[in-house]
């Protein structure tokens, strides 16, 4: 049986005359056991790519691409706490007061106040750079040569500032006075009202420019820093023009400038960060050819916070920070987070025994009451945005198949395989029915169309087609080794029993496609499908499939014939909900405490009285 992550985004929706609905939701039972306190699983990753934006000397804030946001004391890194936990990278972060942050990724952006992190709400531009000058005054620019304008409460004011460019900078002073660049030499000012070209600085350079590093500290005063593989230079805008280019030490790519005064700014570059005094070319600190600074923020005179990728010859890439005081540059203390998205999988062969597995290395095993952590013997490939969904089955705690970044891993007892990767198709979902047989499902990498790859007991098979053919297949559970089900991209169950494939409309197709996304299927004669498309849920019982009427829609699990339990994430909570076959979904349930920050939970069922949910922080929590 396969349990896997599954977001809850669908409208649930009756369709009525179609199939015969079976009963619905009903009320809690007070008789239920309740959901165990969480039990945090750590899951470390490194902080990386971290933008920096500094208010004083005292209090800076940092964002990265997993979502994690992170303050600086004056001494040291505090522990990252989760900003954008749902939607994850974040590329940009602008604090005018350390009161009031904005932090921005492609599709969404949050909001820090001295309660934490907002939820994460949507962009109505692709976010690639934001400035602040008040709580009440932010820009945002995106990759399309747009920006937005947010006054405190909504984002309006969407414009085009260099159409089909790509602005990677932004500076505002204040409300009429913003500078932004992009993938050129160009600059553009916005003076409350419009964007208006403001000229190309460093046009005299005869190294191909991409953009300009910005910084403005007042309404006639801005730092620019050319942006080029070679020599740099800066100029100061006054307000109306670029004044005459100056050469500036360092060399390598540009890639941020932080200005405390009209008189100290620092530029990273290349390897080294450039500290300017006001005049001349400024002071280059190299920093050696194993690090490379990123972004930089000054919360004073000679009082900044850098960070940066760092590497050496046989060590992984780790983001570093340092810190300026007193002139030097000084190493600031490592940090790990979890990572808040690491596409949560889980499986429980038994009431005493689970598997618990994400889109990295670490795993975990409950056995006897207490978690310990199993590492997967090889790194995972780096993925964009967050990790894949880690699809996880285990048919007893002596053997489990886990696919993860489209390779498969067996669980022996005591540790994991190398992974398998099974060529030609994208992988997305795995099940056992015995140690000796395992069914992979995915799609054709050239064709798109369904295609499965079978486990022996030894080795995998080849990718092969769907006998019967089907598009995309999404999700597969198998009873025994001799029976599985799987779900496609049309709303067709797909049974395979004893080598011969079958399939009938499980859910009724409302548009081209109906997304059956999750699946869980304990016996041959019972199952249990949603579809995200629809927001409905189907089982299979007395040989025909039924829509169950305002389900829920989650993450699923049947331990039983005829019994199942969905987790999903409601606007305020985390929640279970239990189905039997005689009185449909009933015992609603809480699962998270009250102001816990809630996540989307998967869970895994080892039997009528045992559930086990996992939230996207790897936090876990018990039912029994």
């Amino acid at each position: 049986m396969h349990l896997g992550r599954r977001t809850a985004t669908a409208v649930l929706l009756l369709i009525a005359g179609l199939l015969p609905p079976l009963t619905s939701v009903g009320p809690a039972s007070a008789a239920e056991p309740a959901w165990q306190a969480p039990h945090h699983l750590p899951q470390p990753v490194r902080m990386l790519e971290r933008s920096i934006s500094c208010r004083r000397a005292t209090w800076c804030m940092a964002v990265d691409p997993l979502g994690h946001g992170q303050q600086f004391n004056g001494r040291r890194w505090r522990v990252p706490a989760a900003a954008s936990h749902h939607h994850g990278f974040l590329n940009d972060v602008s604090c005018p007061t350390s009161r009031f942050c904005m932090a921005v990724g492609p599709d969404a952006y949050v909001v820090h106040r001295p309660a934490g992190w907002s939820r994460p709400r949507t962009l109505p531009v692709v976010g690639g750079a934001v400035s602040c000058s008040s709580a009440t005054f932010c820009l945002v620019v995106d990759t399309t040569g747009h920006s937005a304008r947010w006054n405190g409460h909504r984002w309006g004011d969407i414009t085009v500032v260099a159409a089909h460019h790509n602005l990677e900078q932004i500076s505002c002073a204040g409300p009429r006075m913003c500078l932004a660049s992009g993938d050129t030499g160009h600059s553009y000012r916005y003076d409350g009202r419009r964007w208006r070209r403001a000229g190309s600085p460093f046009s005299i350079s005869q190294w191909p420019q991409d953009g300009v590093a910005l910084s403005c500290v007042s309404s006639s005063w801005c730092l620019g820093s050319s942006v080029s593989a070679g020599r740099h230079f800066w100029a100061v805008y006054d307000g109306r023009h670029w004044q005459r280019a100056h050469r500036l030490a360092g060399k390598g790519r540009t890639t941020s400038a932080s200005c405390a005064s009209r008189h100290f700014c620092v530029v990273a570059s290349g390897h080294q960060l450039t500290a300017w005094h006001g005049s001349g070319t400024g002071h280059a600190y190299a920093f050696g050819p194993y690090f490379y600074p990123q972004s930089v923020g000054c919360g004073g005179v000679g009082r900044c916070v850098a960070s940066g990728y760092g590497d050496g010859l046989y060590e992984a890439v780790n983001d570093f920070s340092y810190a300026l005081r007193g002139g030097a540059w000084r190493r600031l203390n490592d940090t790990e987070a979890t990572d808040p998205d690491g596409g949560v999988g889980a499986s429980c062969p038994s009431d005493t025994w689970c598997m618990v597995a994400t889109g990295s290395r670490r795993t975990w095993v409950h056995a006897g009451g207490t978690w310990s952590q199993q590492l997967l013997p090889d790194n995972p490939p780096p993925a964009d945005g967050n990790p894949p969904p880690a699809h996880v089955s285990c048919t007893s705690p002596d053997f489990c198949v886990l696919l993860q970044h489209d390779a498969f891993h067996t669980w022996d007892g005591t540790s994991w395989s190398d992974g398998t990767v099974v060529p030609g198709a994208t992988w997305q979902d795995v099940s056992c029915g015995s140690a000796s047989m395992c069914l992979a499902v995915g799609e054709d990498s050239e064709s798109y169309d369904g295609v499965t790859a079978q486990w022996n007991g030894e080795s995998w098979g080849p990718t092969t087609p769907v006998p019967i053919g089907a598009p995309d297949v999404l999700t597969v559970s198998c009873a025994t080794a001799d029976h599985c089900v799987a779900g496609d991209l049309e709303g067709e169950a797909l049974t395979v029993d004893h080598g011969t494939w079958s399939r009938v409309d499980a859910v009724p197709v409302e548009d081209e496609t109906e997304r059956l996304s999750s699946m869980s299927c304990p016996t041959t004669t019972f199952c249990m499908v949603e579809s995200l498309t629809s927001g409905v849920v189907a089982v299979l019982q007395e040989g025909a499939w039924h829509l169950v009427a305002d389900a829920p829609i989650g993450s699923l699990s049947c331990p039983t014939e005829g019994h199942c339990t969905v987790t999903q994430r409601t606007e305020t909570q985390m929640e279970s909900w239990d189905y039997s076959a005689d009185e449909g979904f009933v015992h609603q349930q809480r699962i998270d405490p009250p102001a816990y920050a809630h996540r989307q939970p998967v869970v895994a069922c080892a039997g009528p009285t045992y559930r086990l949910a996992v939230d996207g922080d790897v936090n876990v929590f018990e039912r029994r």
